[in-house]
């Protein structure tokens, strides 16, 4: 009597229509994790800048700026997702614009991918700035957003101390929470 060690066409063709079906459920669950995972990243390269900027701010004992910046030189127009730079502000005006000639540049963040968006709310359209006590020069808000889809959002909020901490998901809807607790509305914060 012979054993056969292979499979039969039956066996073959459930084991192609099993793979089928675990791959049917799991590539989309995984393209939201690689999704999940590229919002965070660009939004923790934003968090270590505010956290760079405040730590340059009371080393040195100067104002430290952040602004949006789409030539990695100059204060721009555009949103941060252009880029931003971090400089130590010598006028005493405090504007947050930076004079190429005077003003020390210390960091450079290029664009983000182009179907991202990186907005401050009103108080930090331009720029932030740091005391040199770590305090930051007002509070607000920075939304990123991909595709400018809400659910594909996060978001994070500096507070006057310069603390910068992360929105919270409570209701887990993936659309971040403003202070009171409530989803954002906008990719662009007020």
């Amino acid at each position: 009597m012979k054993h056969s060690t292979g499979v039969t066409l039956i066996e073959l063709m459930i084991a192609v229509a099993l793979f089928a079906i675990v791959l049917t459920l799991g590539v989309p669950s995984f393209q939201k994790v690689i999704e999940n995972n590229s919002l965070a990243t660009r939004l923790n390269i934003l968090v270590t800048t505010l956290n760079y900027a405040r730590s340059e701010a009371v080393k040195r004992g100067k104002r430290v700026s952040v602004c949006k910046s789409d030539d990695g030189v100059d204060c721009g127009a555009g949103g941060y997702e252009d880029g931003w730079i971090v400089f130590v502000e010598e006028v005493a005006s405090g504007d947050g614009t930076r004079q190429v000639a005077t003003e020390e540049l210390i960091q450079i963040r290029e664009s983000l991918n182009a179907n991202m968006t990186l907005r401050g709310n009103n108080n930090f359209i331009n720029f932030i700035s740091f005391m040199p006590t770590g305090e930051a020069n007002n509070i607000g808000r920075f939304v990123l957003c991909k595709e400018s889809d809400l659910e594909k959002s996060r978001a994070i909020f500096v507070i006057r101390t310069g603390r910068v901490r992360l929105a919270k998901d409570e209701n887990n809807d993936n659309i971040p929470e403003d202070e009171l607790g409530n989803n954002i509305t906008s990719c662009t914060p007020p």
